[in-house]
């Protein structure tokens, strides 16, 4: 690789030892290229992988309901007739879509407590084997009560998925690859997404149940893989460390990366983090996420991930087939669309990769939320009375699909880097804790509230749904240019110094940490 560091270099200037190492690490991931982290990193890319493989669950457990509830089967077995249809009052429609959410933020909190107890390792098996009992629940109800109970009971499960996938990856990852493999945990959810619509597509011509048990049955498939994997499944040496087991911390650096990294280094560079934190009279607590620094790093990492309901992604992804179909469309065009609406929305994350190396993860967002407000305002402009016309629904479908690449460029992948990168190490799982619960609550209320705005037995909005999230992406947008730092390139150490130092949100992409800390040696 042709990557030495000598350690007399001009950067090393600390007299402690741990300090030099640490210095030594951080240089040597300053001067890794993308290719070559995944290189000297590719058994860390490989576990990454492995880990946001569970986040498919959540995206296809989220997806499915939200399209089962336009199947004739479906709506038989738990709906009413109105007229010469079958339909699910406005509550139950709610209920079915928002369970997976309510259960998301339960299990979101019990995540944040469960990775710091028992590790990334035990926390996703146990919450793997569960799911496959909670789909079973799912699989022979026949009431919508019991529907629902077992939607809540798997999204419980499920929603462990993104919190520990975060934080894993977070902390196994070289600085260069934390962005792409952060965006993974959304790419994840496009991909759970997509396996949903292409099953709905390819069971629409059944006439029995099994239209939608099967889609339900497909459920079980991915956690017995699953299982295979994780018992040999490295911890994160983060982790290891914050319980004193350095030893097995070094063992898994090894696992974790090849013979090109210094683990001796690596390993130094985490206790040197993570014991200046503990200098900083930082603790391992939920209420510490509430005081000094990682107040601000809080507040970032949950105004990150509250850009994704606040934007409308729960309008243009969760009920596109029941908005497309109350418009007009047919059933199997409304699957069409939905599938073509995911296949985009999985290309656009894919393509974010290189967007976000080369740009970082301010600009991608302020300019995702500001095109989303837009496409929102349009969709409900096409609604209103003196514009709609025989065409309008096939325009406002475009722009649901434009919706969705806007939203897998930016808002979607970009969250989750900004919940590996931002909160404090010690305190990073119960920091991604707080945000999901907090997003989990805000998709509930925005979940259950869409079905009285579209329902054609309620306020039958349409597409004027979209003035709302227009105003609430507007107000996205502009938190976004104030409030949000750059972290692209920075370690977490390096982001530690910046908060603590109070450096403006807009400042951290050109501040100079290395020459402050190189000015202070020299002055003390």
């Amino acid at each position: 690789m042709g990557l030495k560091f000598d350690e007399t270099t001009p950067l090393i200037k600390e007299i402690d030892i741990q300090s030099e190492y640490s210095a030594l690490h951080t240089e040597f991931e300053h001067h890794l290229g993308v290719w070559q982290a995944i290189k000297v990193y590719s058994p860390a890319v490989f576990w990454c992988i492995i880990v946001s493989l569970t986040v498919v669950l959540n995206g296809f457990d989220n997806a499915l309901i939200g399209s089962l509830i336009s199947v004739e089967s479906f709506t038989q077995q738990f709906g009413r007739p109105y007229g010469d249809v079958y339909v699910i009052s406005a509550a139950w429609l709610g209920a079915f879509n928002y369970a997976a959410m309510l259960g998301g933020a339960i299990g979101s909190l019990a995540a944040g407590i469960l990775y710091d107890r028992l590790g990334p390792k035990r926390t996703l098996g146990l919450c793997v084997f569960g799911s496959i009992g909670a789909t079973i629940i799912q699989f022979f109800s026949t009431t919508p009560a019991v529907l629902f109970l077992g939607l809540l009971l798997n999204g419980t499960l499920v929603g462990f998925f993104p919190v520990v996938a975060s934080a894993y990856i977070g902390e196994v990852c070289p600085v260069v690859l934390r962005g792409i493999m952060g965006s993974m945990v959304n790419l994840g959810f496009v991909v759970g997404q997509l396996i949903a619509s292409g099953l709905l597509k390819a069971t629409e011509n059944m006439t029995s149940e099994w239209e939608y048990k099967m889609p339900l049955a497909s459920q079980w498939i991915l956690p017995v893989v699953l299982m295979l994997f994780l018992p040999i499944m490295p911890a994160s040496p983060w982790w290891l460390v914050r319980k004193g087991k350095v030893e097995k911390a070094e063992k898994a650096l090894k696992k974790l990366s090849t013979k090109a990294v210094n683990t001796r280094n690596a390993l130094a560079n985490i206790e040197e983090t993570l014991s200046h934190e503990q200098n900083s009279g930082e603790q391992v607590n939920v209420l510490d996420c509430f005081r000094g620094t990682n107040l601000r790093r809080l507040i970032i990492a949950v105004m990150a991930y509250q850009l994704q309901p606040l934007t409308g992604n729960v309008f243009f992804i969760t009920y596109s087939v029941y908005f497309f179909t109350n418009a007009g469309l047919s059933l199997s065009d409304a699957f069409s669309l939905k599938l073509w609406l995911t296949i985009a929305g999985f290309f656009a994350t894919i393509l974010a990769w290189p967007v976000m190396s080369w740009t970082g993860r301010r600009p991608i967002l302020i300019i995702g939320t500001a095109f989303l407000t837009m496409t929102m305002f349009l969709i409900g402009v096409l609604d209103l009375d003196f514009v709609r016309t025989s065409s309008s629904i096939y325009t406002q479908s475009m722009l649901m699909v434009f919706a969705t690449i806007v939203y897998d460029l930016s808002t979607g992948p970009m969250c989750f880097v900004i919940l590996c990168e931002i909160p404090a190490p010690r305190v990073r799982g119960i920091t991604i804790a707080i945000a999901s619960v907090l997003t989990s609550i805000t998709s509930v209320i925005i979940t259950v509230l869409i079905p009285y705005g579209l329902n054609i037995d309620q306020l039958n909005l349409g597409g004027k749904v979209g003035f709302v999230f227009m105003v609430l992406g507007a107000l996205c947008t502009a938190w976004c240019f104030f409030c949000l730092p750059e972290s692209k390139g920075r370690t977490f150490e390096e982001l530690d110094i910046l908060f603590e130092k109070e450096v403006p949100s807009r400042k951290f992409q050109d501040y100079d940490v290395l020459g402050e800390e190189e000015e202070c040696t020299i002055l003390y």
